[in-house]
Formats: structure tokens, sequence, C-alpha cells
């Protein structure tokens, strides 16, 4: 009788955090990490706001001094995605608080439509700032 190799759910997650799993240039979490900030056009200092650390301790990650936690890799992973193929509204909801901002000034205009827009982020990033929490843990 042959054996069937049974995966669990946990190690599928587990293979989907290497690096290599999604790129072919980054060779570490940390290469992997740097390749994506520069992808998503943030500055350490915004990456550290949408992870919850300083800009010192995303820069630590990027050079190797530490390895960055699975839940930061996953929470840009997040990012990334949601950048890439979510609604406009939870795009915007993804950018740092001067980022967005800036993009809110530029759509500025009616505004009813601007304090609509502006309670749906307020209420996505809390949601989101929560998963972002939980994964911390």
């Amino acid at each position: 009788m042959k054996k069937i190799e049974q995966r669990s759910e946990g190690r599928d997650f587990f293979e989907m955090t290497r690096p290599d799993f999604f790129t072919d240039q980054s060779s570490t979490p940390n290469e992997w990490l740097r390749e994506i900030r520069h992808e998503l056009e943030l500055s350490l200092r915004q990456l550290g706001q949408l992870v919850g650390v300083n800009l010192v301790q995303v820069w630590k990650w990027e050079k190797g001094r530490v390895d960055p936690p699975k839940s930061a890799l996953l929470c840009t992973l997040f990012l990334k995605i949601i950048r890439t193929i979510a609604n406009d509204d939870l795009k915007l909801a993804t950018y740092p608080p001067d980022q967005r901002e800036a993009i809110m000034k530029l759509t500025q205009g009616d505004e009813e439509l601007l304090q609509i827009k502006n309670e749906l982020l307020r209420i996505q990033t809390k949601r989101i700032q929560r998963k972002v929490s939980k994964m911390k843990d």
C-alpha cells in the first residue's frame, strides 16, 4: 500500500513564510522584506508604522542584524496583497497616515463624500491594527 504524504495546514502556512516562496531574488527573509518594502514604495519609518515598530527595528531586520518576526513578514505580505487586489478604500487604509492624508487632500471636494470616506478609513484602519496586534501575540 502506497503511503500518502499528508501535510498539515500549519506546515503549508510555515512554508509560505519562507522568503523563496515569494520571490526568486531573495535568499533570506531580510532581503525579501527590503525588496517588498521598495516594491510598495515605503520608507523604513512607514513600514515600521504599519507593523508597529520603529524605523531602527526595520533597519536591523533588513540589514540582517536581527531576523524579522514572521508577524512582520506576514503583515508585509498582506499589505502587498491588499494593495494588489483590494478595492480603493481598503488600499487607502493600508497607507501610513502621512501618505493617506496627502491622498485624501487630492480627493477633496464633496464634504459629505469626504466624511463617509474618512469614517470608512477609520473603521478599516482599526480592523487592520487589531489584526496586526493579534499577530504579534
